[in-house]
């Protein structure tokens, strides 16, 4: 009778040291990438912190256009706050606005406050400086939908028979606003009213063009 022969695999031990090796090996790989993750996210940090302390703690736009009229009728039109509403971007874009004027008539003191129930705001506003034919300084709050404040000159600079006026708003960054401007963002809505507000008041005076 054949005797059944019986081949015993041999099992290949892994040796301590190998695993040891292996552990090791896969914790350096993860050790690595949590290093790279750190250090990607300190860039950022710092790249933010970076274009966060450039931006500027004040705001500025400015627009200007050329109006075909002397420069004396076209300031008596921004330094009366009662004529405004003929050619202001926000008088003009709610006709319901309310209106109520207090302190000088016209010039230094006077005093228009307005609220608009349309575009959801109220605001104050005063002229804090008035200089015939050359420039007018304001002082602007306002209460809603948020707290803010801006400043607004006009100048108004001869041309020959033409009148160059300026508009310029200033007003402080806060922090919000820096990060808004940032990523491009930014007051924005307030940059195009000044233009609009600009090119209604030329249309005062030369009602036949388009801007």
């Amino acid at each position: 009778m054949a005797k059944k022969s019986t081949v015993k695999s041999k099992s290949h031990k892994v040796s301590p040291n190998a695993k040891k090796t292996v552990m090791e090996s896969s914790s350096d790989g993860k050790t690595s990438l949590g290093k790279k993750i750190l250090i990607g996210f300190v860039v950022v940090i710092v790249l933010f912190l970076i274009m966060f302390s450039a931006q500027l703690d004040e705001y500025t736009f400015e627009h200007e256009v050329t109006i075909a009229a002397p420069e004396d009728k076209i300031f008596n039109q921004v330094n009366d706050l009662h004529d405004w509403v003929a050619w202001s971007p926000w008088e003009k874009s709610d006709p319901a606005v309310s209106l109520t004027y207090d302190g000088k008539a016209l010039g230094v003191g006077s005093v228009c406050h307005w609220r608009s129930t349309a575009i959801g705001s109220e605001a104050n506003m005063v002229i804090t400086e008035s200089v015939k034919n050359d420039h007018i300084s304001m002082l602007i709050d306002i209460f809603t939908p948020a707290y803010g404040r801006n400043n607004f000159l006009f100048s108004f600079e001869p041309k020959g028979a033409d009148t160059l006026v300026k508009w310029r708003v200033t007003g402080p960054n806060s922090f919000d606003d820096k990060i808004s401007r940032m990523f491009g963002g930014g007051d924005k809505t307030l940059d195009k009213n000044i233009q609009t507000g600009l090119e209604q008041l030329k249309a005062l005076f030369q009602p036949t063009d388009k801007t």
